[in-house]
Protein backbone atom coordinates (compact mmCIF):
# COMPACT_ATOMS: atom_id res chain seq x y z
CA UNK A 1 0.00 0.00 0.00
CA UNK A 2 1.22 3.17 -0.77
CA UNK A 3 2.08 5.43 2.35
CA UNK A 4 -1.09 7.33 3.38
CA UNK A 5 -3.18 4.87 1.28
CA UNK A 6 -7.04 4.34 2.65
CA UNK A 7 -8.53 0.90 3.02
CA UNK A 8 -9.15 -0.39 0.01
CA UNK A 9 -6.27 1.25 -1.77
CA UNK A 10 -7.87 4.63 -2.15
CA UNK A 11 -5.50 7.44 -2.25
CA UNK A 12 -6.42 10.64 0.40
CA UNK A 13 -7.50 13.70 -1.03
CA UNK A 14 -4.08 15.49 -0.72
CA UNK A 15 -1.98 12.50 -2.47
CA UNK A 16 -5.00 12.12 -5.21
CA UNK A 17 -4.22 15.86 -6.13
CA UNK A 18 -0.35 15.56 -6.28
CA UNK A 19 -0.35 12.55 -8.54
CA UNK A 20 -2.86 13.96 -10.37
CA UNK A 21 -0.58 17.28 -10.72
CA UNK A 22 1.71 14.67 -11.56
CA UNK A 23 0.73 12.93 -14.22
CA UNK A 24 -0.48 16.23 -15.69
CA UNK A 25 2.96 17.36 -15.62
CA UNK A 26 4.75 14.01 -16.74
CA UNK A 27 6.95 15.05 -19.91
CA UNK A 28 5.55 12.11 -22.27
CA UNK A 29 1.98 13.38 -22.06
CA UNK A 30 3.25 17.18 -22.84
CA UNK A 31 5.59 16.15 -25.66
CA UNK A 32 2.17 14.84 -26.68
CA UNK A 33 0.44 18.03 -26.51
CA UNK A 34 3.45 19.96 -28.45
CA UNK A 35 3.60 17.72 -31.15
CA UNK A 36 -0.29 17.66 -31.70
CA UNK A 37 -0.40 21.84 -31.41
CA UNK A 38 2.58 21.82 -34.11
CA UNK A 39 0.76 19.28 -35.83
CA UNK A 40 -2.14 21.78 -36.32
CA UNK A 41 -0.32 24.75 -37.06
CA UNK A 42 0.91 23.50 -40.01
CA UNK A 43 -1.67 21.30 -41.57
CA UNK A 44 -4.82 23.30 -39.71
CA UNK A 45 -6.54 19.91 -39.55
CA UNK A 46 -9.52 20.49 -37.23
CA UNK A 47 -9.18 16.76 -35.91
CA UNK A 48 -6.08 17.10 -34.87
CA UNK A 49 -6.84 18.49 -31.49
CA UNK A 50 -9.59 16.56 -30.36
CA UNK A 51 -7.32 13.33 -31.12
CA UNK A 52 -4.48 15.42 -29.36
CA UNK A 53 -6.55 16.48 -26.06
CA UNK A 54 -8.10 12.69 -26.05
CA UNK A 55 -4.56 11.12 -26.24
CA UNK A 56 -3.40 13.49 -23.28
CA UNK A 57 -5.67 12.39 -21.10
CA UNK A 58 -5.14 8.96 -21.83
CA UNK A 59 -1.53 9.14 -20.93
CA UNK A 60 -3.11 11.24 -17.79
CA UNK A 61 -5.32 8.76 -16.10
CA UNK A 62 -2.90 6.14 -16.86
CA UNK A 63 -0.28 7.42 -15.06
CA UNK A 64 -2.36 8.83 -12.06
CA UNK A 65 -3.44 4.93 -11.85
CA UNK A 66 -0.39 3.44 -11.91
CA UNK A 67 0.16 2.17 -8.55
CA UNK A 68 4.27 2.24 -9.45
CA UNK A 69 3.50 6.09 -10.56
CA UNK A 70 1.70 6.63 -7.38
CA UNK A 71 4.76 5.26 -5.53
CA UNK A 72 6.95 6.93 -7.03
CA UNK A 73 5.00 10.64 -6.75
CA UNK A 74 4.34 9.62 -2.92
CA UNK A 75 7.20 8.22 -1.76
CA UNK A 76 10.24 8.40 -3.85
CA UNK A 77 12.61 7.12 -6.71
CA UNK A 78 13.65 4.25 -4.52
CA UNK A 79 10.16 2.77 -3.21
CA UNK A 80 9.41 2.84 -6.85
CA UNK A 81 11.79 0.88 -8.17
CA UNK A 82 11.33 -1.53 -5.24
CA UNK A 83 7.42 -1.85 -6.73
CA UNK A 84 8.12 -2.11 -10.24
CA UNK A 85 10.72 -5.23 -8.88
CA UNK A 86 7.53 -6.53 -7.12
CA UNK A 87 5.80 -6.14 -9.94
CA UNK A 88 7.92 -7.68 -12.56
CA UNK A 89 8.65 -10.91 -9.72
CA UNK A 90 4.93 -11.63 -9.77
CA UNK A 91 4.58 -11.33 -13.47
CA UNK A 92 7.39 -14.12 -13.64
CA UNK A 93 5.25 -16.21 -11.33
CA UNK A 94 8.04 -16.60 -8.56
CA UNK A 95 6.62 -18.43 -5.29
CA UNK A 96 7.50 -17.04 -2.21
CA UNK A 97 9.58 -20.64 -1.32
CA UNK A 98 11.25 -19.88 -4.61
CA UNK A 99 12.24 -15.92 -3.77
CA UNK A 100 13.39 -17.28 -0.41
CA UNK A 101 15.97 -19.21 -2.22
CA UNK A 102 17.26 -16.49 -3.72
CA UNK A 103 18.60 -14.93 -0.58
CA UNK A 104 21.79 -15.31 0.98
CA UNK A 105 21.90 -17.87 3.16
CA UNK A 106 22.02 -16.99 6.62
CA UNK A 107 19.81 -15.77 9.51
CA UNK A 108 17.02 -14.33 7.57
CA UNK A 109 16.72 -16.83 4.68
CA UNK A 110 16.44 -19.42 7.55
CA UNK A 111 13.84 -17.60 9.84
CA UNK A 112 11.45 -16.81 6.17
CA UNK A 113 12.21 -20.59 5.58
CA UNK A 114 10.48 -21.56 8.44
CA UNK A 115 8.32 -19.33 8.30
CA UNK A 116 6.88 -20.51 4.77
CA UNK A 117 7.38 -23.87 6.17
CA UNK A 118 4.85 -23.33 9.05
CA UNK A 119 2.18 -21.74 6.35
CA UNK A 120 2.49 -24.67 4.64
CA UNK A 121 1.72 -27.11 7.19
CA UNK A 122 -1.71 -24.48 7.68
CA UNK A 123 -2.54 -24.81 3.87
CA UNK A 124 -1.96 -28.51 4.35
CA UNK A 125 -5.19 -29.01 7.30
CA UNK A 126 -7.25 -26.72 5.25
CA UNK A 127 -6.73 -28.85 1.47
CA UNK A 128 -7.22 -31.96 4.37
CA UNK A 129 -10.68 -30.65 5.01
CA UNK A 130 -14.00 -31.26 4.19
CA UNK A 131 -15.54 -29.06 1.23
CA UNK A 132 -17.36 -27.28 3.10
CA UNK A 133 -14.67 -26.35 5.51
CA UNK A 134 -12.57 -25.57 2.38
CA UNK A 135 -15.16 -23.15 1.03
CA UNK A 136 -15.27 -21.60 4.16
CA UNK A 137 -11.42 -20.78 4.12
CA UNK A 138 -11.32 -19.54 0.59
CA UNK A 139 -10.23 -16.09 1.83
CA UNK A 140 -7.99 -17.45 4.39
CA UNK A 141 -6.37 -19.08 1.82
CA UNK A 142 -5.79 -15.81 -0.33
CA UNK A 143 -4.70 -13.93 2.93
CA UNK A 144 -2.17 -16.82 3.62
CA UNK A 145 -1.08 -16.17 0.68
CA UNK A 146 -0.65 -12.21 0.74
CA UNK A 147 1.12 -13.17 4.27
CA UNK A 148 3.62 -15.33 2.54
CA UNK A 149 4.75 -12.49 0.23
CA UNK A 150 5.03 -9.76 2.71
CA UNK A 151 7.47 -12.44 4.84
CA UNK A 152 9.78 -12.62 1.71
CA UNK A 153 9.33 -8.83 1.23
CA UNK A 154 10.00 -7.91 4.80
CA UNK A 155 13.18 -10.92 4.52
CA UNK A 156 14.13 -9.35 1.46
CA UNK A 157 13.89 -5.82 2.25
CA UNK A 158 16.08 -6.84 5.36
CA UNK A 159 19.38 -8.60 3.16
CA UNK A 160 19.24 -5.44 1.21
CA UNK A 161 19.01 -2.67 3.69
CA UNK A 162 20.98 -3.27 6.45
CA UNK A 163 22.93 -6.69 6.14
CA UNK A 164 24.47 -8.09 9.06
CA UNK A 165 23.80 -4.79 10.87
CA UNK A 166 21.06 -4.23 13.45
CA UNK A 167 18.62 -1.50 13.26
CA UNK A 168 15.17 -1.04 14.46
CA UNK A 169 13.64 -1.82 11.53
CA UNK A 170 15.49 -4.60 11.09
CA UNK A 171 15.19 -5.78 14.31
CA UNK A 172 12.01 -5.53 14.12
CA UNK A 173 11.89 -7.49 11.06
CA UNK A 174 13.75 -10.26 12.18
CA UNK A 175 10.91 -10.61 15.38
CA UNK A 176 8.10 -10.88 12.83
CA UNK A 177 9.75 -13.55 10.82
CA UNK A 178 10.77 -15.45 14.39
CA UNK A 179 7.18 -14.97 14.95
CA UNK A 180 5.57 -16.25 12.29
CA UNK A 181 5.92 -20.28 12.56
CA UNK A 182 4.57 -20.24 16.45
CA UNK A 183 1.78 -17.95 14.75
CA UNK A 184 1.38 -20.00 12.01
CA UNK A 185 0.86 -23.24 14.47
CA UNK A 186 -1.76 -21.95 16.48
CA UNK A 187 -3.59 -21.34 12.87
CA UNK A 188 -3.26 -24.60 12.22
CA UNK A 189 -5.08 -25.30 15.61
CA UNK A 190 -7.81 -23.14 14.33
CA UNK A 191 -8.16 -24.63 11.30
CA UNK A 192 -8.75 -28.21 12.61
CA UNK A 193 -11.04 -27.06 15.32
CA UNK A 194 -12.77 -25.25 12.32
CA UNK A 195 -13.06 -28.77 10.25
CA UNK A 196 -14.63 -30.37 13.11
CA UNK A 197 -17.38 -28.12 13.83
CA UNK A 198 -20.47 -26.80 11.69
CA UNK A 199 -23.23 -24.59 11.35
CA UNK A 200 -22.37 -21.18 13.69
CA UNK A 201 -19.38 -22.66 15.36
CA UNK A 202 -17.51 -23.12 12.32
CA UNK A 203 -18.33 -19.20 11.23
CA UNK A 204 -17.35 -18.05 14.02
CA UNK A 205 -13.92 -19.73 14.16
CA UNK A 206 -13.19 -18.25 10.20
CA UNK A 207 -13.93 -15.14 10.79
CA UNK A 208 -11.94 -15.05 14.17
CA UNK A 209 -9.12 -16.34 11.63
CA UNK A 210 -9.60 -14.18 8.75
CA UNK A 211 -9.37 -10.61 11.01
CA UNK A 212 -6.19 -12.44 12.62
CA UNK A 213 -4.79 -12.59 9.47
CA UNK A 214 -5.65 -9.77 7.92
CA UNK A 215 -4.43 -7.65 11.16
CA UNK A 216 -1.08 -9.54 10.50
CA UNK A 217 -0.95 -8.69 6.48
CA UNK A 218 -1.88 -4.95 7.75
CA UNK A 219 0.76 -4.97 10.39
CA UNK A 220 3.43 -6.26 8.04
CA UNK A 221 2.46 -4.24 4.84
CA UNK A 222 3.21 -1.22 7.06
CA UNK A 223 6.18 -2.35 8.43
CA UNK A 224 7.11 -3.12 4.53
CA UNK A 225 6.26 0.67 3.54
CA UNK A 226 8.54 1.58 6.46
CA UNK A 227 11.49 -0.56 5.26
Amino acid sequence: MTRGSEPGGQLPPEARRRVLRAALLRPWALIVLVIGAVFFAITLKWWALPLTLATYAALVALAARDPIFQTLVLEGREKARSAARDRARRAAGLSPEARVRRLARGETRDRAETALEARERVLTAIEGSDKETRDLLADTIRALNRTAELLVDLAEAREQAAGDQKTEASETVDAELSRAPEQFHALRSEVVRASIESGDDALLRVSRIEKSLNETNRRLQELRTAM
